[in-house]
């Protein structure tokens, strides 16, 4: 709710440039702009967004990310009406496994998985965005924004404001394995 995602060109590659336009910079937006470009500059996976700059000077803050061709699961499901083959969602829950299983195995829990965090290429293959929400393991359970996340993605533990662990990603991914089942 505090960016704007545009098309663009960064040395001759077709880019995404999440564009902060939020008038107030909170130092919990700032935190979260600032733990997104934290984490993906660590974290190299094929199915996990490629981050390629960062504009950090406020009032023209930016993140360029790898461009998706697609756009996000969620307009692939709810907006277009063409069939596609089960194959294709087996695919697509499969590669979102391999991404979750790398960031856990980093110690990493993203804490806001959801269709429109799943981006999706020509070829079907699958990249994981947003990382605003995402902690270390040991950071769970702390802070400000220690419940967060989108309430129809979240385990209960999150809205009963009890500890909880990476298993709140594994939550996320059933109620997102249901929405594929589902559309």
């Amino acid at each position: 709710g505090f960016s704007v995602i545009n098309n663009g060109t960064w040395w001759g590659t077709s880019v995404a440039i999440k564009i902060i336009f939020d008038p107030v910079m909170t130092d919990d937006l700032l935190n979260e702009i600032t733990n997104e470009v934290w984490m993906l500059s660590i974290l190299r996976h094929p199915n996990i967004v490629l981050l390629m700059g960062v504009s950090s000077k406020p009032p023209n803050m930016a993140i360029v990310f790898e461009k998706v061709s697609k756009g996000c699961l969620f307009d692939i499901l709810h907006l277009n009406k063409s069939e596609i083959d089960v194959k294709i969602w087996l695919w697509i829950a499969r590669d979102v496994a391999r991404a979750f299983e790398f960031l856990h195995e980093s110690g990493i829990v993203h804490r806001d998985l959801k269709s429109y965090n799943i981006l999706i290429d020509d070829s079907f293959n699958i990249k994981v965005c947003d990382f605003g929400l995402a902690r270390f393991k040991a950071d769970l359970n702390t802070g400000t924004m220690q419940f967060a996340g989108t309430p129809t993605y979240m385990a209960p533990e999150l809205f009963q404001k009890k500890s909880y662990d990476e298993k709140v990603d594994v939550f996320a991914f059933g109620t997102m394995l249901w929405e594929l089942a589902t559309r």
